[in-house]
């Protein structure tokens, strides 16, 4: 075919690199102490429903708050009408676990505007909590890793609960969030060991049994 090859330079595949980019690990830059008792570190996110188009009910409390205690894992869930009413439902709720003797000490959550508006509150002269709060970096849900984890677990438990009691399309979003708190509690229920005690996460969170009524919820 008097076909004749030379030796070229050798260029990167623009394909082949887009196909194995992965995001740059973060560094660490120290090693991250784990909690050793309830509340010393909690780890709170956000995720927001949007209303379905087919839906023509409108449907309330579309805000999924959830909070992580790293000491015993313990994911409580509560659903809100608007963000703007987290911020006061949170403070209250570190009020009572300060006065049942289980401050909050450090708290971790994004940077964003209504999380920047928590600590001025928790920390200001209304609940005067004292909580060190730590903003994680812009795109790196790794530093949040146990709300993140704690919305999938959640999540896929409560879509297990929905397709195992056959709900039709309608009822899956109207009883949505009564389902994803009863995974919520259902979780708080699962027997893992702390500091030497076999307990329930809530136990190991309350150092009391379980509230069935409570054992999922803020």
């Amino acid at each position: 075919m008097n076909i004749h090859i030379s030796k070229g330079p050798l260029t990167v595949c623009e394909s082949c690199a887009m196909g194995k980019a992965k995001q740059k690990p973060l560094r660490r830059n120290k090693i991250h102490s784990r909690a050793t008792k309830a509340n010393e570190s909690v780890f709170i996110d956000i995720l927001p429903f949007k209303q379905p188009s087919d839906i023509k009910d409108k449907l309330r409390n579309l805000n999924w708050l959830i909070c992580v205690d790293e000491f015993s894992g313990l994911i409580q869930s509560s659903f809100h009408d608007k963000k703007s009413s987290i911020g006061a439902a949170l403070c209250n709720h570190w009020v009572d676990s300060k006065a049942k003797g289980k401050p909050v000490t450090r708290v971790r959550l994004d940077n964003s505007g209504e999380n920047k508006a928590l600590e001025t509150l928790a920390n200001g002269p209304q609940f005067a909590l004292g909580i060190h709060f730590e903003f994680t970096a812009r795109r790196t849900p790794q530093q949040n890793s146990f709300a993140e984890r704690g919305f999938t677990t959640i999540l896929f438990r409560a879509k297990a609960i929905m397709h195992a009691a056959h709900l039709s399309h309608y009822w899956k979003y109207f009883l949505r969030n009564e389902v994803f708190m009863y995974a919520s509690m259902m979780h708080g229920l699962e027997m893992v060991e702390r500091n030497g005690g076999f307990k329930s996460r809530y136990e190991h969170h309350h150092d009391v049994l379980p509230n069935w009524a409570k054992a999922g919820n803020l």
